[in-house]
């Protein structure tokens, strides 16, 4: 059976629009499709004439529907539909709260793509288990390029918010998880180190009394192991309460489906595990290995005494974080990287300097003493003196404490201040490129396009053109889908300023293609004006288009499949 999806917005008999989110949109089905689910009728039934629906249970009692009430689809020049019945699926899918479905006939009309489907569901005889029909269906349709799933892949062809979803939880556990692992690193070599300096002397006697240097190590090593093993396990409950409640904010805000639930694996422990132990372990042998390879009498003379200042190979190490940093800062303020990569370029920036933080602790810490010390003595009294005092004879305890806050902060400032600024310059860039007076829009897919003729023949309109918002895959490097606009109909320069940079927009139709500077940054698409690319449009279909111009704007442009704003 074929399975058609449209995306729809439902206006209800008091007037409300219902669309969904932007994770679960109300979506619109041919009938011959609802076994897959399964739906099942509970009132009324299944859609007869062309002007007869049936509605999910969840969206009936959303809306306050039942068989007999007349609805329309908003921005659709259609006449009203009838809800012929209500249909619910299994216990615990909540599939029938943005669903509706028409007849086979007229979900083919609304989806507008003749002889093709989203997918084709099959069903197995009795008897017939799901692999093996995988697999025959896999022999006959072998080199079609079709992809055949069974099981619990299923959810990728049935939910298709799924792959933005899942990429949005995996930048989010990589890109977090990475700086996480690094942070965790520095700050545990940091305590460790502090705490093999205050037991020199118990080492020393160690070695004294007989130990042998290897066994000195390898009890620091087994508590060491211990404590990375202990702190895994004490963190892993905490870190399933935080990461249910981080997904249920995610999908609270309509960034993955509201179905989204932690999964927990039973791998996750001892990976946790493993990670927390090997950080423990690299930081306890760099730590141990000098005290341990002294001589007794040598370990006893130095154990009452600090090490104020980091050996010169950390200080090289460091210098050369901060080195990088700046000259990663350099790059992002002068070379003409696409606004992605700036932001790229700035999270990198950033985990130099927290590196060069880390490694130059110590000296960080010595030179904000003395930039304080003068302050503090007029104002901290004894109190302050002797704190500053305590800071200048043992810089390196003082920075083990002061790592930690200070790349906690540095991530999340980071991370923060670089929301904000993408957010302000997407609001400041919105409105200086609408030059129009005027916007009318509708909740859902958008209006249909005849309205965009009926808002043309108003007294006192000068132009009227439709605007969609659209992810469009560009093929560069990354192979990522871009932030589009299809236009329709009237001249661009009227109602949008686009900051042509070069090319131009004049007769700008059906075949063309405008690119803004974020698709022809130095790593992706390298394409001029007058060249072919070919995209692909959202619904799947290649664009095969001449670029005409390059745009200073975030947001590329091409003609339209299906209007959704008009201006």
């Amino acid at each position: 059976m074929p399975d058609e999806s449209v995306l729809l917005a439902l206006q209800a008999p008091d007037g409300r629009v219902l669309a969904g989110s932007a994770a679960e949109p109300l979506t619109g089905y041919g009938w011959q499709s609802a076994p897959l689910t399964p739906f099942t009728i509970v009132s009324g039934h299944a859609p007869a004439g062309s002007r007869d629906i049936v509605i999910g249970a969840g969206l009936a009692q959303t809306a306050a529907l039942r068989p007999g009430d007349t609805v329309r689809l908003a921005g659709r020049d259609l006449p009203p539909f009838t809800v012929a019945g209500v249909a619910a699926s299994p216990p615990g899918d909540t599939a029938d709260d943005w669903s509706l479905f028409f007849t086979s006939a007229e979900a083919t009309a609304l989806y507008d793509h003749p002889g093709q489907a989203d997918l084709i569901g099959r069903t197995a005889r009795p008897g017939t288990s799901a692999a093996v029909l995988a697999e025959r269906v896999r022999a006959a349709v072998a080199g079609r390029g079709l992809t055949v799933l069974s099981g619990a892949d299923l959810g990728q062809a049935e939910n298709l918010t799924l792959p933005t979803a899942k990429n949005t939880l995996w930048q989010l556990g990589t890109g977090a998880g990475i700086d996480i692992v690094l942070i965790a690193l520095f700050v545990v070599a940091g305590t460790v180190e502090l705490s093999v300096n205050q037991r020199q002397r118990a080492f020393a006697l160690l070695l004294a009394v007989g130990a042998t240097p290897g066994q000195v190590r390898r009890m620091l090593m087994l508590e060491l192991a211990v404590l990375g093993a202990a702190g895994a396990v004490a963190g892993y409950l905490p870190g399933i309460g935080l990461a249910a409640w981080a997904i249920g904010g995610l999908a609270s805000h309509q960034l993955i489906p509201s179905t989204a639930h932690t999964w927990i694996n039973p791998l996750a422990l001892p990976i946790v595990a493993g990670i927390g132990i090997v950080i423990a372990e690299l930081a306890g042998y760099f730590a141990i290995r000098r005290a341990s390879r002294l001589p007794p009498v040598t370990a006893l003379q130095q154990a009452g005494k600090e090490r104020r200042w980091p050996r010169l190979a950390r200080l090289l190490f460091g210098l050369s974080a901060f080195g990088g940093g700046i000259g990663l800062l350099i790059t992002t303020l002068v070379a003409p990287f696409s606004p992605i990569e700036e932001i790229e370029l700035a999270l990198n920036t950033a985990l130099s300097f927290m590196i060069g933080v880390a490694l130059l602790g110590p000296m960080l810490v010595a030179a904000a003493e003395l930039a304080l010390r003068r302050p503090v003595r007029l104002l901290g009294g004894a109190a302050g003196r002797l704190a500053l005092a305590d800071v200048r004879i043992r810089p390196r305890r003082v920075a083990s404490a002061v790592q930690s806050v200070a790349l906690a902060v540095t991530l999340i400032g980071t991370i923060y201040l670089a929301d904000a600024t993408q957010s302000n310059a997407a609001a400041l860039q919105g409105s200086q490129r609408l030059a129009a007076s005027a916007v009318v829009s509708v909740p859902g897919p958008g209006l249909a396009p005849a309205a965009l003729t009926a808002i043309k023949d108003q007294p006192g309109i000068a132009d009227a053109v439709g605007l969609t918002p659209a992810a469009v895959f560009v093929p560069y490097p990354g192979s990522d889908n871009a932030a589009g606009e299809a236009i329709t109909g009237g001249p661009l320069s009227a109602v949008l300023d686009l900051k042509v940079t070069s090319g131009s927009l004049n007769g700008f139709g059906l075949g063309d293609i405008a690119l803004s500077r974020l698709e022809t940054g130095n790593s992706a698409v390298d394409v001029q004006v007058g060249q072919f690319i070919t995209a692909c449009l959202p619904d799947g279909t290649p664009y095969r288009a001449k670029v005409t111009a390059h745009l200073a704007s975030a947001t590329s442009s091409f003609p339209p499949t299906r209007l959704a704003a008009v201006t």
